[in-house]
C-alpha cells in the first residue's frame, strides 16, 4: 500500500473529509489531495509527523510498503511474468 493510500485509509477510518484532516494537521487540503492521489509521494518529515499524530499511529506506519526493484521503482509481481 502506498503512502497516499494509507493516508486515505486512515482518514476514512476516522470518518474525516479532507478539510477535517487539513484543519487537524495544519496541512493544506491540496497537499493532502496530492498525497492521496499519489502525485506527491515523499512527504516532508513534518507533514508525515503531523499525519501520524492525527491518526495516532507511528510515522513508519505510513511508509510505502510496496517492494522496490533495483532501479528504485516498484517491482512487478513475479507471478505475472509466467
Amino acid at each position: 500500500m502506498t503512502f497516499g493510500q494509507k493516508v486515505r485509509k486512515y482518514r476514512l477510518e476516522k470518518n474525516w473529509d479532507i478539510e477535517d484532516l487539513a484543519k487537524i494537521t495544519g496541512l493544506s487540503e491540496s497537499a493532502i489531495k496530492l498525497y492521496e492521489y499519489g502525485i506527491r509521494r515523499n512527504p516532508l518529515p513534518v507533514a508525515k509527523m503531523a499525519l501520524a499524530s492525527a491518526f495516532k499511529v507511528k510515522p513508519s506506519d505510513l511508509d510505502d510498503d510496496r517492494e522496490e526493484d533495483n532501479n528504485g521503482g516498484k517491482a512487478e509481481n513475479p507471478e505475472a511474468r509466467r
